[in-house]
């Protein structure tokens, strides 16, 4: 299980799904890939899709979990880690 300070250092934790694992996927170099579901995530567990484009223009994907476990920590995700956190706020204070 990913640990709860992955988000401070702007880090996903994410796990695949049940049952599932990388070596049950063609992972390469050079694939370009996307994440559908990070738009609407909350504290807990949150579902993910990772989507993979080869070379070659064909698609592959992978079913995700990515575990939230504070507003705190939804907080710093949002705004990319603990670093930017922390800057946007002290500049926001008077």
């Amino acid at each position: 299980m990913a640990g709860p300070n992955l988000p401070h250092q702007r880090l996903l934790p994410l796990e695949f799904a049940e049952g599932d694992d990388a070596s049950s996927h063609s992972f390469s170099s050079g694939q370009e890939l996307s994440f559908e579901g990070l738009d609407s995530l909350d504290v807990g567990t949150n579902h993910v899709t990772l989507r993979l484009r080869g070379a070659e223009g064909r698609y592959a994907s992978a079913e995700l979990r990515l575990r939230i476990f504070s507003r705190q920590e939804l907080a710093y995700l949002r705004h990319g880690g603990i670093l930017p956190y922390v800057v946007r706020r002290a500049l926001a204070s008077p």
